[in-house]
């Protein structure tokens, strides 16, 4: 029996890799948000991080922990260096276990979109800027580690920055109409952590869903299957108006998981338009 460590599994993505299936046996860690069963870790303590590693001897390491917050990560880059580059290079390091490192589609500048897994990295902020050094550290000390960058994550009840907002709670939420990324479930993700994990192979790989939505658009279709949820108000996004800066266009290529067989569902697959709806579309 295979052993794997998810670090960060109390977290929106995290929780849902836990279960690798027949052969692996998983333990997870948190620290912000304890959870029952979860190891309690703080990342910015080596020693603590050196005897849980020594203790377990996990085979896998998936590294989903980290500071995620663009503004959080402008106004303390030192703690983003340490949780997305320097940590997960300590644990690169250990002879006979392997790195997953999850990644984002920040490492991006954003002008053209639909990037590839060798399109070259150029943050423009401090959170897309520490983890692309994690990345590279990660890379640079063993070929067979793994880099998965993910885009627009969200599940059936929101995305990571919170659940999706109801009509009584948000009337007047302006969302951007220019801001660009590839919207994947978490469900897909696992799945396409389960493959790269199985293939044996290292490097970067990319899980981004194959709409190219705007945050705007994204809205509105979930607008549209539940009609509980607040619909959006449109707005453009300025890039000068706004510090930290955010990337225009994140979307992500796929093609190196897809070669595995890998489709993430659209959008409109997950959350279909609302029977109302689609009663209106066809004039009944």
């Amino acid at each position: 029996m295979r052993r794997c460590i998810v670090i960060g599994a109390s977290g929106f993505l995290g929780r849902h890799l836990l279960d690798l299936g027949d052969g692996w046996q998983t333990v997870g860690t948190a620290l912000s948000h304890p959870s029952p069963g979860l190891i309690q870790l703080d990342l910015t303590r080596f020693d603590d991080l050196k005897r849980c590693l020594d203790g377990l001897q996990p085979d896998l390491v998936i590294y989903v922990a980290g500071l995620t917050s663009v503004d959080e990560c402008e106004a303390d880059p030192d703690l983003a260096e340490l949780l997305n580059a320097i940590v997960p290079a300590e644990i690169a390091e250990r002879p006979g276990c392997r790195l997953l490192y999850v990644s984002t589609d920040y490492v991006f500048d954003g002008r053209q979109g639909h990037y590839a897994e060798d399109s070259s990295a150029s943050p423009i902020n401090a959170y897309g800027a520490s983890k692309a050094r994690g990345e590279k550290h990660v890379l640079s000390v063993n070929e067979s580690h793994l880099v998965l960058r993910v885009s627009g994550l969200f599940d059936s009840e929101g995305t990571r920055e919170g659940l999706f907002p109801r009509r009584h709670e948000r009337p007047d939420d302006y969302v951007d109409t220019n801001r660009i990324s590839s919207p994947v479930h978490v469900e897909d993700v696992r799945r396409a952590v389960h493959l790269v994990v199985a293939g044996g192979v290292g490097g970067i790989w990319h899980a981004g869903g194959p709409d190219a939505l705007s945050r705007y658009q994204f809205r509105q279709i979930i607008a549209l299957h539940d009609l509980a949820i607040a619909s959006a108000r449109p707005k453009t996004y300025i890039a000068h108006e706004v510090h930290p800066r955010r990337p225009l266009n994140t979307s992500l290529a796929s093609p190196r998981l897809q070669g595995l067989g890998w489709r993430a569902g659209r959008v409109l697959e997950w959350f279909p338009p609302h029977a109302i709806g689609r009663s209106l579309r066809r004039g009944v």
